[in-house]
């Protein structure tokens, strides 16, 4: 978001490399034993995290990993060894490995990759709290001008929210990820609350960006209109996917706007970033 680019890589890992974009460089340039790519997401009990041998040439044409990966629970020290899925591509193998166990709330992950001969690369997630979410102020419905308080609550430090707008024109669900307005969010450390204050319309700039925003990434989002308004939609509702990321991330994440640091050197002794994250969304009801 933003960064999206590289989130939507490691969310396509989750989903055996199946996204929409495709960001990886191919070619692992520094020294390590392993590479880790991967977000375990809160609540799943679905996840992969892509694991490369970084001695082993990038155009492999053996399916082989030399090695075994684990996930270890660090409160309770439950260890769980990871089924390796391979897939295929014509000139070689990518290395997916799977977690089939529940991903919770407030838990520290260790993921751990070891040769035969004991050298390893390992990388640790911190899963955040659940997201409490608060609108202030609560109404049925929101004018499309109406200032709107959004607290995210139980974030703690370096943690941080994204979102992602989707709206509904001429029968066709639009979506876009959180660029313009990112810069606004506050960080209450003392109350772990991120606080962003939004209008319906200001929202809407983010699905519908005018040229003149698009040509000035510097310019106030706040004094543009978006080109399409809300009495335009097609539905009266607006769905606000929040992302809740866990610690790991904040190396990672810009200052304003940008690419996710995917190699931002959380993995000892590899390449890589292992990360957390919680999602979920709310709708918010348009008067028309």
């Amino acid at each position: 978001m933003k960064y999206r680019l590289y989130f939507t890589l490691i969310i396509c890992v989750i989903f055996a490399l199946s996204c929409h974009e495709n960001v990886i460089n191919p070619i692992e340039e520094e020294s390590g034993i392993y590479s880790f790519y991967g977000a375990i997401q809160v609540g799943e009990s679905f996840n992969v995290v892509r694991v490369k041998d970084l001695n082993e040439a990038f155009l492999n044409d053996s399916n082989e990993f030399r090695g075994e990966v684990s996930l270890s629970d660090l409160e309770t020290g439950n260890l769980l060894t990871l089924r390796d899925s391979i897939i295929a591509y014509p000139a070689g193998y990518t290395h997916n490995f799977i977690i089939e166990d529940e991903i919770e709330h407030n838990k520290v992950y260790s993921i751990e990759a070891v040769r035969a001969d004991g050298e390893k690369s390992q990388s640790i997630a911190t899963t955040p709290g659940k997201t409490e979410i608060n609108l202030n102020p609560q109404n049925e419905f929101y004018e499309c001008n109406d200032r709107i308080t959004f607290s995210f609550g139980n974030v703690v430090d370096q943690e941080f929210i994204d979102l992602r707008i989707s709206a509904e024109y001429q029968g066709e669900v639009r979506q876009a990820d959180m660029r313009f307005y990112l810069q606004f969010f506050e960080h209450n450390e003392d109350q772990d609350v991120v606080q962003l204050n939004i209008s319906p319309h200001n929202l809407l700039v983010e699905v519908f960006p005018p040229n003149s925003i698009l040509e000035n990434p510097t310019l106030n989002p706040f004094t543009v209109d978006p080109i399409i308004t809300c009495n335009q939609l097609s539905s009266d509702t607006l769905i606000i996917t929040y992302t809740h990321f866990g610690r790991e991330w904040a190396p990672a994440r810009p200052v304003i706007r940008g690419l996710l640091n995917i190699d931002s050197g959380d993995v000892t002794g590899g390449l890589g970033l292992f990360g957390s994250f919680y999602r979920n969304s709310i709708e918010l009801p348009l008067a028309q």
